[in-house]
């Protein structure tokens, strides 16, 4: 929300060309009608004094701000919850604890910890024990990524109940990928697609439901596999969307918005 006014415009500009362009080719109508009716309503709510009321945080009791976590990821579960109740309908919350494991944390991600996994996951006190004096390191000390996740998204779904919103909100905390079962060489967990969790929680899905089992290792699902694109089609369920549903990308043919099935158990 650190747009100016004069960028804000010049990106509205830029749309206003695109879209004259997108005129000149054969689309139909109706597509074009309803890509107009979506943008004009993102543009109503970014313009709206309700969504810079929302995005104000110090509206909210101290309590409150105390409950999500004083710090980077907290604020920005906190936010969430306030866009939500402003009429956002889609929100995505990317974690970065705040100094981060490496760079600056402003965009940086750090749940990718291939080295100095304990540090980061519980806490932030100083450069790890091993670490090479090359690899940068902020001096930033706090609780890492588990006590910041445990925190906002337990007070995040706390909030929700308490305000009536739980049970039209659906809360996916997730991933793109698994880690590897074994640690590495530098106390780390690499890329791995093999088996992996994810939680969901609000809407229709069951609550205490836990769908699906790996080894004991860790390694490799025990039970039926549950692929992305289940993942997907069973968010679209959710929202009352038949994922089999077909539309028209790129491709000159009729695509399913996803081609999977819906998990077993978890409505």
């Amino acid at each position: 929300m650190n747009l100016s006014r004069t960028r804000f415009e010049n990106r509205l500009s830029m749309l206003d060309q695109l879209e004259n362009l997108s005129r000149l080719h054969d689309v139909k109508n109706s597509q074009l009608e309803s890509v107009d009716k979506f943008t004009d309503e993102a543009i109503a709510m970014l313009t709206s004094g309700v969504m810079q009321k929302a995005v104000n945080l110090n509206d909210e009791p101290l309590n409150t701000r105390e409950r999500y976590g004083d710090n980077i990821y907290g604020r920005r579960v906190l936010l969430a919850r306030r866009l939500i109740e402003a009429g956002a309908r889609f929100v995505t919350i990317n974690q970065a604890v705040q100094g981060g494991l490496f760079g600056n944390a402003k965009t940086n991600g750090t749940w990718d910890n291939h080295g100095w996994l304990f540090d980061s996951m519980m806490s932030f006190a100083g450069r790890p024990a091993g670490m090479p004096e090359n690899k940068r390191w902020h001096s930033y000390a706090g609780p890492g990524n588990l006590p910041q996740l445990d925190m906002s998204l337990s007070a995040l779904l706390d909030d929700l109940e308490d305000r009536g919103l739980l049970d039209t909100t659906l809360v996916i905390a997730m991933g793109e990928f698994g880690r590897t079962p074994k640690i590495n060489a530098t106390a780390g967990r690499d890329h791995y697609p093999n088996a992996g969790s994810v939680l969901m929680a609000g809407g229709p899905v069951q609550r205490g439901v836990v769908i699906g089992a790996t080894d004991r290792k860790g390694s490799l699902p025990s039970t039926r596999p549950w692929r992305p694109e289940d993942i997907a089609t069973s968010i679209y369920h959710a929202l009352g969307i038949n994922s089999h549903q077909t539309y028209f990308p790129r491709l000159p043919r009729p695509t399913p918005i996803a081609n999977g099935e819906i998990i077993e158990g978890l409505f």
